[in-house]
């Protein structure tokens, strides 16, 4: 009795120690850049795979910190959802485009009374970049890429309805 459990231990220890795990559906990752303006923390999961190509629905919560007229405001925090599509040229290589909408939320004190308020806006922001991500569980990865912010709520300095701006990402994560 005492060999056979010996036996079904070192089995299972085994089997543990060699077994390959099944892909990672999940991912966080802290983005700086991007949907958040400056970072966000973000959660990612893949709701369809199909040889080298996924489709994904992404979550995350961005702020960017604002100085006004000299003083330090509460800035900006916003709520990211997204949805992004993935194709692998191999193992750990894969390009993505996807698009977000970050709903924000402004604390602002400084320039005019306009600004002395807590306002809503709304950016739209298209993607594609590049990501060194091995497809195992607990694996950390990296990334970066080109995210233009498409705003149209008219809280600019500048007070324009339409605002498209350049941006730009990197990001770092973990497999979960």
């Amino acid at each position: 009795m005492k060999n056979v459990i010996i036996a079904l231990f070192f089995v299972a220890f085994t089997s543990a120690l060699f077994a390959q795990e099944a892909p990672s559906e999940k991912a966080l990752y802290l983005e700086i850049g991007g949907s958040g303006i400056a970072a966000s923390l973000n959660y990612e999961h893949n709701i369809w795979i199909r040889n080298s190509n996924a489709f994904s629905l992404r979550a995350g919560l961005g702020y960017f910190p604002m100085i006004l007229n000299t003083e330090f405001s509460a800035g900006t925090v916003s709520a990211i959802a997204g949805a992004y599509f993935s194709r692998k040229f191999n193992s750990k290589h894969a390009l993505s485009i996807g698009i977000s909408n970050a709903f924000t939320s402004t604390v602002a004190r400084g320039i005019s009374d306009d600004f002395n308020s807590l306002r809503y806006s709304q950016l739209i922001v298209p993607s594609i970049g590049y990501r060194y991500q091995s497809p195992e569980k607990h694996k950390v990865f990296w990334g970066i890429g080109y995210s233009p912010l498409i705003s149209y709520d008219g809280i600019s300095v500048e007070n324009q309805l339409f605002q498209f701006k350049n941006h730009f990402y990197l990001i770092l994560g973990l497999n979960l």
